[in-house]
């Protein structure tokens, strides 16, 4: 069934195009694998978006079964719907399989598909192969095992975002035309008011996205996959980078102890990785280098 107003729904994202396509296949499993490759839609209260209250699952009943409610992008989303938090699909899956819970995506569009709670513990085993990272940070997070998350980074690629131009812009702003003293600013100035994003980490300009905590500690973001990383800041531009030149090119801070690395924060498999941590890893990267280039006796 589609719902009245959307008989001419389209696709509008990646993730909704590949979704088509498994349907059209009847390709379950093609379905979820693109259902998890970008964050979800799912509802939350007015309150919670206010940050009064904690954010729980939105549900409904059906057949007997509750299912929790999630879309697949903004444009999908019913307008009665003000308030949502984006959300990776393993989250909601890790949070519901073992409340006998079933997920119910796009209800009404063409995309529809009401996954059961027996469809919803079938995903787990899927997670190391879609999202190996995820999988091997996560197991981690739950041995609390920070040796064991560091050994999963070394070969890992990490998203960091970059900001929009409107933040560019404020961080930037064009001085006041009205103002005398910037009198100089004209709409003949060849230079941009928005200037370009490095995407070299090791170019210090380098916009790392860093938080201050209210302990003034400074954190920088890093995310393991799009759907991370639109969880928390939404659809942005963002870099991959090798984990370990991330490490080497790791920024100055002006707190004090140094900035920390906070990944996927808000995720079930984030953790926060102190200065420290990133410094001695270096120091061993360093070692690891030295050794590899050390002149070997043949004799």
């Amino acid at each position: 069934m589609t719902l009245p107003g959307h008989e001419q729904w389209r696709p509008s994202t990646e993730a909704e195009e590949a979704m088509a396509a498994a349907v059209a296949a009847g390709d379950e499993i093609a379905y979820c694998k693109a259902l998890s490759d970008e964050a979800l839609y799912v509802p939350i209260s007015p309150a919670a978006a206010a940050g009064r209250e904690p954010v729980t699952l939105a549900t409904s009943p059906a057949g007997g079964v509750t299912y929790v409610l999630a879309w697949t992008s903004g444009a999908a989303l019913p307008p009665e719907i003000p308030y949502v938090r984006r959300t990776p699909l393993f989250e909601v899956v890790h949070a519901i399989q073992e409340r006998g819970w079933g997920i119910a995506v796009d209800p009404g569009l063409p995309l529809q598909a009401f996954l059961s709670p027996e469809a919803v513990r079938t995903l787990p085993p899927w997670e190391p192969e879609w999202w190996p990272l995820d999988d091997a940070l996560r197991r981690a997070v739950l041995a609390e095992d920070r040796e064991a998350y560091m050994a999963a980074l070394l070969e890992a690629h990490l998203l960091l975002p970059l900001p929009t131009e409107q933040e560019l812009a404020e961080a930037n702003p064009q001085p006041d035309p009205d103002d005398p003293e910037a009198a100089y600013w004209t709409v003949v100035r060849t230079d941009r008011i928005v200037p370009s994003i490095s995407r070299d980490v090791t170019d210090p300009e380098f916009p790392w996205w860093r938080t201050e905590l209210v302990d003034g500690r400074e954190v920088v973001f890093a995310f393991t996959s799009v759907a991370h990383l639109q969880a928390e800041l939404g659809d942005r531009e963002w870099v991959a980078v090798p984990f370990i030149d991330i490490v080497v090119a790791w920024p100055e801070s002006s707190g004090e102890g140094g900035a920390a690395l906070r990944l996927n924060p808000g995720g079930t498999n984030g953790m926060e990785l102190p200065h420290d941590a990133l410094a001695e890893m270096y120091r061993l990267f360093l070692v690891a280098m030295q050794e590899r280039n050390r002149p070997r006796d043949d004799g």
